[in-house]
Parts: structure tokens; C-alpha cells; sequence
């Protein structure tokens, strides 16, 4: 292992330990929120208090869930004979957000989502649809009072 130094745009010094196999330090990109490296195996930051932070991967559930949700999007986009730039600029959002929505990315934002469903007119369905007073649990539990908290 090799030591390296790196000062940050505020004048801090980083330090850290790299592998044989990484990239040089002179490939880290200072940011004024971060300092990113890149080895083979992972993609990582440091923080300005040097915590290494990585990304966490969705369940695979997740990931199914997106696409098929960007696939219904696009359904919808499509039943109603709209271009993809004209969803994209009726929910205030880049044509590539829009793109990355209907091929299932699940980092796209939910107030993104909520935009999109509104410039198709589907908002309020998806409102009622998670709405659990229209389940049958919600229904026969209906007359309960329910916690304020769930407390384990």
C-alpha cells in the first residue's frame, strides 16, 4: 500500500492508503462537497470529515418495481400520444430524467415521480392507490384508533 496526501478546497488534509491496483492519486476530482477515488473494485467518496461513504445497492425487489413503474409510465405516455419531451417539459424535468424514470432507475426522486404521474394525469390514481383505507385491512380496521407511534 501506498500513503497519499491530498488537500481539499478548504485547506484540510486528506489522507488515505491506496492499493497497487488503483488509480494514481493524481485521478482523485476534488469537489466542494467531496473527494472522490475510483479503484477496480468500487466507487467511493470521502467526506470532509474522511469517512469513507458508499452507496448502499437496492434490493432487487426495488429495481423490479422501477422498471416496471417506468414501463407503466411509458405505457401511459404512450396511450396518450405524448412525446417524451413534451412529459418532460409538462413536469419540469431534462428529457434524460425522464428517460432514466421509464427505464426503471430507482434513484430517480419521488417528487419526480409525483411530477411525471401529474403531467399524465395520473396523479390522483396513484394517490388512491396507495391510500390503505381502500385495502381490506385498512377497511375492517377502520374503527380502530390508530397509535401515534408503533413502539417495538
Amino acid at each position: 500500500m501506498h500513503l497519499f496526501r491530498f488537500h481539499s478546497a478548504r485547506g484540510d488534509e486528506l489522507r488515505g492508503r491506496r492499493r497497487r491496483h488503483t488509480a494514481p492519486p493524481t485521478d482523485l476530482i476534488e469537489s466542494r462537497l467531496s473527494v472522490v477515488g475510483y479503484s477496480r473494485r468500487v466507487a467511493f467518496g470521502m467526506n470532509w470529515d474522511g469517512v469513507v461513504a458508499m452507496k448502499r445497492p437496492s434490493p432487487a425487489k426495488v429495481g423490479l418495481a422501477a422498471e416496471r413503474i417506468g414501463s407503466h409510465v411509458v405505457t401511459w405516455r404512450r396511450l396518450l400520444g405524448l412525446t417524451a419531451e413534451q412529459v418532460a417539459q409538462r413536469a419540469g424535468i431534462s428529457a434524460p430524467t425522464l428517460r432514466k424514470l421509464e427505464h426503471g432507475d430507482p434513484s430517480v426522486t419521488l417528487e419526480t415521480y409525483l411530477n411525471v404521474l401529474r403531467a399524465l394525469g395520473r396523479l390522483d390514481d396513484a394517490v388512491t392507490a396507495l391510500d390503505p383505507y381502500e385495502t381490506e385491512l385498512g377497511r375492517a380496521r377502520a374503527d380502530q384508533v390508530l397509535p401515534k407511534r408503533v413502539r417495538r
